[in-house]
């Protein structure tokens, strides 16, 4: 009668895991600067909302800010823009 060997041989673990969804489309550069999770139900629902380009676009802002449930997203004075749009040479029409 044979014996039987009942060593466990570990499974192989790559040294670097295999990349993530984001990072095959955006790129890990991209990835370390941070980014945002926007519910696509906001997106999709947009018209639906009432919710036009600028109040959207705020808020994509405003989600970009908020990583804590306990603690809402707060801007700093400091991080608001200065200055009229004309005296801003992104946003004049030429």
């Amino acid at each position: 009668m044979a014996t039987q060997d009942n060593t466990v041989v570990a499974f192989p673990t790559p040294d670097d895991p295999a990349p993530s969804s984001f990072d095959k489309i955006w790129g890990k550069k991209i990835k370390s600067h941070g980014y945002a999770a926007i519910p696509t139900i906001l997106i999709r629902s947009q018209h639906r909302l009432g919710v036009n380009s600028t109040q959207f676009c705020l808020l994509m802002h405003l989600l970009d800010l908020f990583w804590s449930p306990d603690r809402p997203p707060f801007l700093q004075s400091s991080s608001w823009p200065t200055g009229s749009a004309s005296s801003n040479p992104v946003s004049s029409p030429t």
